[in-house]
């Protein structure tokens, strides 16, 4: 959730954990630990006619980047890659990073 009160889609990425809200609840208290006391940008963001934001969510770790909420759900099997066309940037990262949780 931004400030603004929007929520971020996260790109790329397909999360089935979010259809039911045991694992909805389980998802949003793994990414508090891993966003908690850092800051978060979005990149990328697009919008669409209804006002939602399709981006890819940085967090920022003390020493710099520290990789994508996306990742971070890969990692930890709370999702799968799905990009509209297998092109985006950051693919082979992503990719990387779900097969850590295989």
């Amino acid at each position: 959730m931004l400030r603004d009160d929007r929520s971020v889609h996260l790109a790329g990425i397909h999360a089935p954990c979010a259809t039911t809200p045991e694992l909805a609840k389980s998802t949003a208290l793994i990414l508090n630990d891993h966003i908690a006391g850092h800051a978060v940008t979005v990149a990328n963001a697009v919008g669409d006619l209804c006002g939602r934001l399709s981006g890819w969510v940085h967090v920022l770790a003390d020493k710099g980047r520290d990789g994508t909420l996306q990742e971070i759900m890969l990692r930890q099997g709370l999702a799968s890659i799905y990009p509209p066309t297998g092109f985006e940037s950051g693919l082979a990262s992503m990719t990387a990073a779900e097969n850590t949780a295989r």
